[in-house]
C-alpha cells in the first residue's frame, strides 16, 4: 500500500465512522483506523514541518488581509476585487510580500513537490492486514463513495 492510499483510506474511514451501524461495523472501522494511525501520524509531522516554513509569510499575509479587507457577517475578512482601490493596494503589497518571502515560498514549493511525487508514492514498509467487515454488517445508508473505497482496499468483499 502506498502512503497516498493510506491518506485516502484514513479519510474514508473517518467518514465511515460517522454513519450509524452495528457494533461489528463500527468495530471494524475503528480497528482499521488503528492500523493506519502510526503512518498517518508520521505524515502529519512531515506536513507540520512544511507548514512551519511559511509561518512568517502567513502571518504577514494575514496582516495584509486585515489591513485591506472587509469582515463579513460570519467574521471572515476578505479583500474584495469590487473595492478597486483597496484591491489594487493589496495586490501591490502582496507582490512585495511574495518577493520578501521568496526563499521560504520556493523551499515550501520544492518540499511539497517532493512530498507529492516521492514520499506519498512510497510503499509502506509493513502493509497492514486490514480487518474485514462482512457486507451483512454494513449500514444501509453507507455512502457509495465510502463503499467503493472499502471495496477497493478489500475491507468489504
Amino acid at each position: 500500500m502506498k502512503k497516498r492510499e493510506v491518506i485516502v483510506l484514513s479519510k474514508t474511514l473517518g467518514e465511515a465512522i460517522k454513519v450509524e451501524g452495528s457494533v461489528k461495523y463500527r468495530y471494524g472501522i475503528i480497528k482499521n483506523q488503528g492500523y493506519l494511525a502510526k503512518e498517518i501520524e508520521i505524515l502529519k509531522k512531515i506536513e507540520e514541518e512544511y507548514d512551519a516554513i511559511l509561518v512568517d509569510f502567513n502571518k504577514d499575509r494575514n496582516d495584509l488581509i486585515m489591513k485591506h479587507g472587509q469582515t463579513d457577517e460570519q467574521g471572515v475578512t476578505r479583500v474584495s476585487p469590487e473595492d478597486e482601490k483597496k484591491f489594487k493596494a493589496f495586490t501591490k503589497e502582496f507582490k512585495v510580500l511574495q518577493e520578501t518571502h521568496k526563499d521560504a515560498l520556493d523551499e515550501f514549493n520544492n518540499k511539497l513537490k517532493e512530498y507529492q511525487t516521492t514520499i506519498l508514492e512510497e510503499e509502506l514498509e509493513d502493509n497492514p492486514t486490514l480487518y474485514k467487515i462482512d457486507v451483512e454488517n454494513l449500514p444501509n445508508d453507507l455512502p457509495i463513495d465510502v463503499l467503493n473505497v472499502l471495496m477497493y482496499f478489500k475491507i468489504v468483499d
